[in-house]
């Protein structure tokens, strides 16, 4: 380990073990959630910055995907300046419900597409493809979080269901995140290994973290600056190295392979799941959902607002693809010309 890289993991240790020392010296109160708050948020904002550089000193797929992950990092910090901005400089406690639940859902989605673009493998596709799969995935997770948690949040508050469906939701999304990270470190080797592997653990451990967390909250035990905090910060720490080891290292992407692997099919399949699963979820919302009727009408025209989008972008790949499917075989065909071209004179001669 070169010296550099030990500073940084001195620093990273020094750190959590700064914060772990006020959590468990200081009593509960302003101070102590001034000092959780305002750190949290400076974490986080360091590993948006260091992500963004490194998405401004690569290119094509492996600038995407810090770029993507950077975008959700400042969505996440984002949410911790809302806590902030009323627990100490308000100094009033979170209103219910609280707009920067939706921030802190929505910040993962950039993350699974970051991770779903594979950024280890060179592979000769057209930017407009990953925009539409990353918009894909945002309407769907968006469309769940409307459909299971927005009806008991924003149309009518009702804090005993809504909250631990969030909770469910949100763990969910983060297990899909991990899932995908884990299934990439297990598949690749060498410096794209360690980064996908550190960040499968910093996720891992924010995962759990969530849910130590969430059921805190539940319990009315939680405030900012406790021990729950500490894998939290560690985590966000954890993160930071891997986002630190991707700069020194600098891996470059490799030759994806020439055949159609499993991998390459699963997004067009997701879109289809994803479209299927919608009138059954409006079938739910209309004839098995026992809410009040309101509540069910709302959810059926989620459901059918999110059949249009989706079915609109689904549409737009299709033709896309299409017109991309057109274009090779009319370059296939001149390929073929100048080679029977070629032949002719070759035979002449």
């Amino acid at each position: 380990m070169t010296s550099k890289r030990q500073w940084q993991v001195g620093s990273i240790v020094a750190l959590i073990l700064i914060y772990a020392a006020v959590s468990i010296s200081v009593r509960n109160g302003f101070g102590l959630l001034a000092f959780g708050d305002i750190s949290q948020s400076l974490l986080l904002f360091t590993a948006f910055v260091l992500m963004f550089r490194n998405a401004v000193s690569t290119r094509g797929q492996i600038r995407l995907f810090w770029g993507l992950l950077a975008t959700g990092c400042l969505l996440w910090a984002t949410n911790l300046a809302l806590w902030t901005l009323y627990e100490v400089i308000l100094r009033q406690p979170l209103p219910d419900p609280f707009a920067g639940d939706v921030i802190l859902f929505i910040h993962v989605i950039p993350f699974i597409a970051a991770v779903a673009l594979r950024p280890h493998l060179l592979e000769e596709k057209k930017l407009y493809f990953s925009t539409l799969n990353f918009l894909m995935l945002l309407v769907w997770w968006v469309f769940l979080y409307a459909f299971v948690i927005f009806p008991d949040e924003y149309v009518v508050l009702n804090v005993s269901l809504y909250s631990p469906h969030y909770d469910l939701l949100y763990l969910v999304e983060n297990l899909a995140f991990l899932l995908v990270l884990g299934i990439l470190a297990w598949n690749t080797r060498g410096a794209w290994k360690k980064i996908y592997g550190n960040l499968f653990v910093a996720s891992g451990l924010y995962a759990v973290s969530s849910v130590a967390l969430n059921s805190a909250i539940a319990r009315g035990t939680y405030y900012t600056g406790s021990l729950y905090d500490i894998p939290f910060i560690a985590s966000v720490c954890w993160m930071i190295w891997a986002t630190l080891l991707a700069h020194e290292l600098k891996p470059p992407s490799q030759p994806a392979p020439s055949v159609i692997s499993r991998w390459q099919m699963l997004t067009p399949r997701l879109a289809m799941l994803a479209m299927l699963s919608l009138p059954l979820m409006g079938y739910w919302a209309w004839f098995r959902d026992t809410e009040a009727p309101h509540l069910r009408q709302f959810r059926l025209v989620v459901a059918l607002a999110a059949m249009v989008v989706l079915g609109l972008f689904v549409f737009l790949r299709q033709f896309l693809m299409d017109r991309e499917l057109v274009r090779l075989l009319e370059e296939s065909r001149s390929s073929l010309e100048n080679m029977k071209r070629l032949q002719t004179e070759l035979i002449q001669r």
